[in-house]
């Protein structure tokens, strides 16, 4: 059996590519415009700048944008999708009462345990709009002068924001979860203790500074 490698490049596009694919489902579900909305950062307002843009261009299997070495279609993007990720799931905790989804949920963070460190914790420099966008475009340009805010301070704040939604995300499972203690349902009540489990490793992480 031949096994097939992909050179650094390559597999950096694969990446890439299975980016903007991700996006372009979610933006297919009814509703999810209000998920691209800027809420705590700097990044979170890019990422819903890219967003759009991916609604726009018509792609091809394979192919990722890149306007040349200044462009934003590289590997940081990645770590600037898992942080938004990782705050649209505490947010979706707060009112999810479903344990199938809690299931998933604990899934997905774990999953994503690798991107708190660079998406929270590590001060990084800012990835600014490129010739792939208009630069004209007003939101292009405000994200642009954003950037030059991103700071040790924004960077607190975006980790304060995700501690306290951790925190608030555990409080709501646990409440949730006292009436299938009161049932002895044991299915649902792994579920939910796994997802608190979770749930506290990210606010121990985000407590951290280095």
């Amino acid at each position: 059996m031949t096994i097939g490698f992909f050179s650094r490049n390559e597999s950096k596009l694969l990446v890439l590519y299975s980016f903007s694919v991700c996006i372009r489902r979610l933006l297919s579900l009814e509703g999810s415009l209000y998920l691209f909305s800027p809420n705590y950062s700097y990044e979170e307002a890019l990422i819903g700048l890219l967003a759009s843009r991916v609604q726009q261009l018509c792609w091809i299997v394979g192919w990722v944008p890149n306007c040349g070495q200044c462009c934003i279609w590289q590997g940081d993007l990645i770590v600037c999708f898992g942080g938004w990720c990782i705050n649209r799931i505490f947010e979706l905790l707060l009112v999810e009462t479903r344990p199938e989804i809690w299931l998933i949920c604990t899934s997905l963070l774990n999953r994503l345990k690798g991107i708190i460190e660079p998406a929270f914790l590590v001060e990084q420099p800012p990835l600014l709009p490129c010739f792939c966008f208009d630069l004209l475009d007003s939101v292009a340009m405000g994200l642009e002068l954003a950037s030059s805010y991103e700071t040790s301070r924004a960077r607190f704040k975006r980790k304060y924001a995700a501690r306290n939604m951790a925190r608030e995300a555990y409080y709501s499972i646990s409440c949730r979860s006292h009436a299938y203690f009161e049932s002895g349902d044991m299915v649902v009540i792994k579920r939910a203790m796994d997802l608190m489990s979770v749930l506290q490793h990210y606010s121990n992480e985000l407590l951290l500074d280095l």
